[in-house]
């Protein structure tokens, strides 16, 4: 890969990894379930369902976060477009969708 490609795909991350940043500090906190054992109007169980929704998406941000983190200490290492199952090159055009991707198009088929 060339140094022109490189500092697209960092820009690229850069750019994702402070959008996610955002959207992460935007996601509320957990909210109050109350202290009542007893909710006859089942504003506890939506409270819940609400707090597991939050908390997953919260998950998959920071899942994502991580590897967009994780690509960017592979291009300081030399290492970055280069799939992790066969070592081949990854195609361009799954960089350019998913610029955090660890394996190319044919091992993302197999995995």
């Amino acid at each position: 890969m060339n140094k022109e490609d490189l500092e697209k795909y960092e820009s690229a991350l850069l750019n994702l990894e402070s959008r996610l940043e955002k959207e992460l500090s935007e996601i509320p906190d957990v909210p109050n379930f109350g202290d009542s054992a007893a909710d006859p109007t089942g504003e506890e169980a939506d409270e819940a369902v609400a707090a597991d929704e939050s908390m997953g998406i919260k998950d998959e941000i920071r899942a994502r976060l991580d590897d967009v983190r994780f690509s960017l200490d592979k291009i300081k290492q030399g290492t970055y477009g280069i799939c992790e199952k066969c070592d081949g090159p990854i195609e361009k055009e799954i960089l350019e969708i998913v610029p955090e991707s660890r394996l190319c198009k044919k091992d993302k088929l197999l995995a």
